[in-house]
């Protein structure tokens, strides 16, 4: 069976985890292909910077609820993996952001909160749940008004 109505299921961080990805759904009888990064946008003098594009899984329409499905299960295993396992419960639900660009909602995992992601509605970047408190600890200064003492 071909991807006749293609939708993008995943998108991952590297080439090379979008081609386990879709080896993962082949193996569980969804047809799926990928679209790698090969452009240069990303390439500098010391190597390439991650996020210039992000590679796609597609699946065909009529199996999206079957892939996503599968795709949450591997996320979970992910999370379960992951250092910050201990930060995030276990029973943590999916992270409904709003694309300031198209103004769609979307689905993060738990996972990526903190993250910026691709909307996949417009691929604009999105803040996936950001500090709820406002801390800007990446702004010059910040370390002083916080009190944190810097390294020597």
């Amino acid at each position: 069976m071909a991807i006749v109505n293609p939708v993008a299921v995943y998108a991952a961080e590297t080439n090379q985890e979008a081609l386990f990805i879709r080896h993962l759904l082949t193996e569980a009888g969804i047809e799926a292909g990928v679209t790698e990064d090969l452009s240069l946008a990303g390439l500098w003098v010391l190597g390439t910077m991650p996020s210039i594009h992000n590679p796609k899984v597609w699946v065909d329409q009529t199996r999206e609820a079957d892939a996503t499905a599968l795709l949450k299960q591997y996320e979970e295993r992910r999370f379960d993996r992951s250092k910050h396992g201990a930060d995030i419960p276990a029973d943590a639900g999916p992270i409904e952001v709003r694309c300031e660009n198209c103004g769609e909602t979307s689905q993060f995992p738990a996972v990526q909160r903190g993250s910026v992601q691709s909307c996949p509605n417009c691929w604009a970047n999105v803040d996936v749940a950001p500090d709820e408190d406002g801390d800007e600890w990446w702004k010059v200064g910040a370390e002083e008004e916080r009190g944190d003492e810097l390294p020597p």
